[in-house]
C-alpha cells in the first residue's frame, strides 16, 4: 500500500532562543515550583513542566536582563513515585519526589533500610513502614540538598525497560533497560529469578546507561526481578515470564518454497528531490511510501532552520 504525503514548507527568519538558567523545583502542599533567570537581555521566555515524561503546564514570562522568577502550578499528588521536570530554552532541572501517604515500603520490594529525601524531611523503610528521621538541617542539606534539590544528590532510577512475557525453552530472552542517575556514581544492578539471585553486573553512570541481562530458562512460570542500587539510592521493576515447552512442527515443502520468495522492498518517492526557495515562499513537497509490511515511518524536515516539523505515520503492507 501506498501513503502520500503533501508538505507545505514556509520559510521564516530565524530566531534567537532566550539563555535560561533553570533551578529550585521543588513540590510540596499540592503546588509544584521552580525558579528561571534570564542570563541574556529582556525577553520573552517559554517553560514548562513535565510529571513522569508528560507536559502538564506551560507559560511565559518577561524576563529583563539577569532578572529571576518564580513559576508554578497546582497539582494533586496521590501516593506514589514522580519524575517532575521543568525545562526552558536550552536548560531543565528534573527531581525525584515519593508521596509516601499510605505507601508501605515493601512496594516496591527491596526498600527495606533504604532511606529517601522528602521536601519535609529524610524517611527510612523500617519493618515495612516509613519512619522520618530527626535530623538538623545541616545535616538534611548536606545529604538531600537544599533549595529543592531533593533527592537531587544521588537519585538513580530505571528510566526506561523492555521485556517479553512469554517464551520458549532454551529460548535466549532478553531484559533491557536504561539507568538514570542524578549525578555520576558506581551502580550495581542485579537480576532475582523466582527471589534468588541469577546475575549481577556494576558499572559508572555519568547521566544514563544502558544494559540488559539475557538467560534461557527451561518450561515454567518465573518471577523475574530487576534492582539497580547505589550508595544512597534503589530502584527496582518486575514481571512475570511463562516459558513453554518447545514443539517440533514438520512445515511442508510447498511453505518453505513460499516463504523463500523474496519480498518487495520498501520504497520512498521525492517530489521534487530539490527546492530552492525564498524567504516568506512556500512549497509544496510529494511523498510516496510502498511499504512491504505495516510498520510506523517517522518523517522529519530538515535542516532546523526550515521547520522544526515531523510525523509519525503508519503504513500498511
Amino acid at each position: 500500500m501506498k501513503w502520500e504525503l503533501l508538505l507545505v514548507i514556509l520559510l521564516l527568519p530565524a530566531f534567537v532562543q532566550a539563555q535560561v538558567d533553570v533551578y529550585g523545583v521543588r513540590a510540596e502542599n499540592g503546588l509544584v515550583w521552580g525558579f528561571l533567570k534570564n542570563l541574556g537581555p529582556e525577553s520573552a521566555v517559554g517553560y514548562h513542566f513535565e510529571i513522569n515524561g508528560v507536559r502538564v503546564w506551560e507559560g511565559q514570562v518577561e524576563l529583563g536582563e539577569n532578572q529571576s522568577q518564580r513559576v508554578e502550578f497546582p497539582y494533586y499528588f496521590s501516593p506514589g513515585r514522580y519524575r517532575i521536570k521543568l525545562s526552558a530554552g536550552e536548560d531543565y532541572e528534573e527531581i525525584i519526589l515519593v508521596m509516601l501517604q499510605e505507601i508501605e515500603c515493601q512496594s516496591p520490594p527491596g526498600w527495606e533500610g533504604q532511606e529517601i529525601c522528602q521536601p519535609d524531611g529524610i524517611y527510612r523503610c523500617e519493618s515495612g513502614s516509613w519512619k522520618k528521621l530527626e535530623v538538623s538541617e545541616e545535616e538534611f542539606c548536606r545529604r538531600c540538598g537544599c533549595e529543592g534539590e531533593a533527592e537531587r544528590a544521588c537519585g538513580i532510577f530505571f528510566s526506561s525497560y523492555e521485556w517479553i512475557e512469554k517464551a520458549v525453552e532454551n529460548q535466549p530472552v532478553r531484559i533491557g533497560f536504561e539507568i538514570a542517575s542524578l549525578q555520576p556514581q558506581e551502580v550495581s544492578v542485579e537480576l532475582y529469578l523466582n527471589g534468588s539471585l541469577n546475575q549481577t553486573e556494576s558499572f559508572w553512570v555519568e547521566d544514563k546507561k544502558e544494559s540488559s541481562f539475557e538467560l534461557s530458562l527451561p518450561p515454567g512460570t518465573y518471577q523475574i526481578e530487576v534492582r539497580a542500587r547505589s550508595s544512597c539510592g534503589s530502584d527496582s521493576f518486575g514481571f512475570l515470564l511463562d516459558v513453554s515447552p518447545f514443539e517440533h512442527q514438520e512445515i511442508p515443502q510447498e511453505e518453505v518454497q513460499e516463504e523463500a520468495k523474496p519480498k518487495p522492498e520498501t520504497t520512498v518517492e521525492l517530489e521534487p528531490e530539490e527546492i530552492e526557495m525564498a524567504l516568506g515562499q512556500t512549497r509544496v513537497i510529494r511523498l510516496d511510501i510502498t511499504s512491504h509490511q505495516p510498520q510506523y515511518f517517522r518523517i522529519e524536515v530538515s535542516p532546523a532552520e526550515i521547520a522544526a516539523w515531523q510525523e509519525r505515520v503508519w503504513v500498511e503492507e
